[in-house]
């Protein structure tokens, strides 16, 4: 049997780490999705024809930023990114601060790795507007 180079094992669990994030994240993200799909649209983009917030959260991405709303849409996720980030068991909340902290090139911020519930939202908000920002809202414009 081969002997492991060490730091090729390193960057092969920390690749594993960050491939187990993005899932996480994901699926988080996808979570938050399904929520804003089920809330019906407030129509602060005018006569765009958006029925769902989710529908107003993609346009801001693809279209804005339109202050206050950009503003206004970090308020309303708040609540959803923070529920589900203290949620997170220890073992996920250590595995996705590392890879936060690497994502964000935040290590250095820090003296040894823990929860960073700032960092994971950050990471999650980031899953989410990816998400948005790939969605075909085409069917979607002024009448």
């Amino acid at each position: 049997m081969d002997k492991v180079d060490l730091d090729d094992l390193e960057e092969q669990s920390f690749n594993a780490v960050r491939a187990y994030a993005r899932a996480l994240n994901g699926r988080t993200a996808n979570k938050i999705i399904h929520a804003l799909r089920r809330a019906k649209a407030v129509g602060v983009y005018g006569d765009a024809g958006h029925r769902t917030r989710w529908d107003e959260f993609c346009h801001e991405w693809q279209e804005g930023p339109h202050e206050p709303f950009r503003t206004a849409w970090e308020h309303d996720l708040h609540p959803y990114l923070e529920s589900y980030s203290s949620e997170l068991t220890g073992e996920d909340g250590l595995l996705l601060s590392a890879a936060a902290m690497w994502e964000f090139d935040e290590a250095q911020n820090h003296a040894e790795l823990a929860k960073c519930p700032e960092l994971i939202q950050r990471s999650i908000m980031d899953a989410l507007i990816k998400v948005a920002m790939a969605r075909d809202l085409s069917r979607f414009g002024l009448r």
